[in-house]
């Protein structure tokens, strides 16, 4: 059993995946209220493939007899690779950690989905450092092919391997990566999402434009303040914000017009308007 700890976006979407590859996923959650925000999730998620055709009914029924919520952490003991998916805070990455560590037999592996803290100083924390790696799973994760794999030079060939076969199994394409700031992916993406934004704020050039002008030209599916929305401008933020922190360098700090989108709830899709507007 896969065993996931967050129950926001990628955690739904890391257990879909899961139990959508015939795996059993338990998922915890800090609060009832969280655990029955997934249940509701995960059952409109299905009813959606079962309206478009793509699962029978008995499918999407199986896919979720497999995914079980819970508050209580320690259920978590009967996983053999637990995957954390709270907030992007070092703080309560490391209490987790620390949580998880004391209770969870010693072959268990721990991941964490981080996207632009490091992943030593979230393992700083564990007496095992050596069963603890970066998996970094992109959003939706059903979707994207690529998950980053971050060792770090305490990470155990054994773990890594676990990681490897887990990625393999889900049917993903896994990228040993180095354990720096953003990683790979995100090193490159908040990058160009900043200059997007930059742009914008010079009032010379709309949101369509940017987007058609990588779409176009560098043939992206997606255009960079699109997939920004899709991520969701607060998540977008923070990593700028950690990613000026961790490398210390300005050129990554969270440019002010998507600060001000933030502060005035703008959040993206899940709000209903950011860059474009999502209402009705």
């Amino acid at each position: 059993m896969i065993g996931v700890a967050g129950t926001g976006t990628m955690g739904r979407g890391i257990a879909l995946l899961v139990a959508t590859s015939g795996q059993d996923v338990l998922v915890w959650g800090r609060s009832e209220a969280s655990v029955t925000s997934l249940r509701s999730h995960v059952s409109k998620w299905a009813a959606r493939k079962v309206e478009q055709g793509s699962l029978t009914a008995e499918e999407s029924a199986v896919v979720l007899s497999r995914i079980r919520g819970t508050t209580r952490l320690e259920e978590l003991v009967a996983a053999n690779f637990v995957i954390e998916s709270v907030a992007e805070e070092l703080a309560l990455k490391r209490n987790l950690f620390c949580t998880l560590d004391g209770l969870c037999p010693g072959t268990t592996v721990i991941g964490t989905n981080t996207s632009s803290l490091l992943v030593r100083e979230i393992a700083a924390s564990v007496a095992s450092p050596e069963r603890v790696i970066g998996t970094h799973f992109m959003n939706p994760p059903s979707a994207v092919p690529l998950v980053e794999l971050v060792p770090t030079e305490k990470t155990s060939r054994t773990t890594l391997d676990k990681a490897l076969s887990l990625c393999r199994s889900l049917k993903k394409e896994p990228l040993i990566v180095p354990d720096s700031p953003g990683f790979v992916l995100n090193r490159a993406l908040f990058g160009m999402i900043r200059e997007a934004v930059k742009l914008l704020e010079s009032e010379t050039v709309e949101a369509q434009t940017v987007d058609a002008a990588l779409k176009l030209g560098a043939r992206h599916p997606m255009g960079p303040l699109e997939l920004a929305d899709f991520i969701g401008l607060d998540i977008c933020a923070r990593i700028m914000e950690n990613l000026s922190l961790e490398l210390q360098d300005v050129g990554y700090s969270p440019p002010r017009l998507l600060q001000e989108k933030v502060a005035q709830g703008e959040l993206g899709r899940k709000s209903g308007r950011g860059f474009y507007s999502y209402e009705g």
